[in-house]
This record gives structure tokens, C-alpha cells and sequence, in this order.
């Protein structure tokens, strides 16, 4: 019973982590003029052959760069139940202010955002 406990805060904690993530995602798109600003070569078109469950290194050969993490963060391995998950977010800003963010989770693509790509 002590165990299935622990399972469900971990997985409050997991669910809260994504959560947070989503809205570092949507503030981070909000906020232009961040580092990692190249010229106009980050296209709609890029952004549309992302795909869910895609790896850091697919996305990285995609975009043509590896572009600038904006956050990062680490669940513990619960034991007998799941091992360590790490969630990163990466940003790829063109000089106009438009932009894309990409979420992996133990590097894979789980979510994707954008603003303004053409």
C-alpha cells in the first residue's frame, strides 16, 4: 500500500512537471529577443516534419542546429516502477521574433510550439 502511495504523489509530480513545462513553453514563445536569434532560416515547413516521438538528434538534423535549451528538469526513478525522466526544452528563433519550442521527454519529442514561422 506504502508503495502505491508513493506511485500516485510521483505521478502528481510528473503530471505538475508537465504541466509546468507547457507553460514555460507558451511563456517562452511570448517572449522575444531571447539568445539564440539567427536570420529566417527556421521554416513552418521545418516545424510541420517534427514529429511526436521523434529523437533530440532527429529534430538537431532537421533544423540544421542544435538550438538553445530553455529549461530542463529531472523525475527521480521511482523503484520497481519506472526509471529517471528528464524533460528538456529546446528554442529555435529566427531574427524576426518568430520561433519554435520543442519538448522531449528522455529525448523524444512530446510537444511543439510555434509563433509566427512562415
Amino acid at each position: 500500500m506504502a508503495t502505491f502511495i508513493y506511485f500516485i504523489i510521483k505521478m502528481g509530480d510528473f503530471i505538475m512537471k508537465k504541466v509546468l513545462l507547457a507553460g514555460l513553453i507558451v511563456a517562452s514563445l511570448v517572449i522575444s529577443g531571447c539568445g539564440g536569434v539567427s536570420s529566417n532560416k527556421y521554416t513552418l515547413e521545418k516545424y510541420n516534419k517534427i514529429q511526436t516521438g521523434m529523437t533530440y538528434e532527429q529534430v538537431k538534423d532537421i533544423m540544421g542546429d542544435p538550438g538553445q535549451p530553455s529549461a530542463e528538469s529531472k523525475m527521480p526513478a521511482i523503484e520497481g516502477v519506472s526509471g529517471e525522466v528528464v524533460f528538456k526544452i529546446y528554442q529555435w528563433q529566427n531574427s524576426d521574433g518568430s520561433n519554435m519550442q520543442i519538448s522531449f521527454t528522455n529525448n523524444h519529442v512530446d510537444m511543439k510550439a510555434q509563433a509566427g514561422l512562415k
